[in-house]
């Protein structure tokens, strides 16, 4: 919430601009792949995923590594 590179608010601007209101990120596989199904991920392509010490992202990126895996 307090991030001082990325803001809130301006992550709502960027998720409202991408996602249509009738689609909930937060339940979607399409738009969270977190959520897919184990059987949904056997059929990804080779992944490649870039993590930093200080990505925003770091530690979903791990969760998802690990459910590809």
């Amino acid at each position: 919430m307090d991030d001082v590179i990325l803001r809130y608010t301006f992550l709502m601007i960027c998720i409202n601009s991408y996602i249509p209101a009738e689609r909930d990120a937060s339940k979607d596989a399409y738009l969270s792949p977190i959520l897919a199904l184990d059987k949904e991920l056997e059929q990804f392509p080779p992944v490649r995923i870039a993590a930093a010490g200080k990505d925003p992202l770091r530690d979903e990126s791990y969760n998802f590594i690990y459910r590809l895996a």
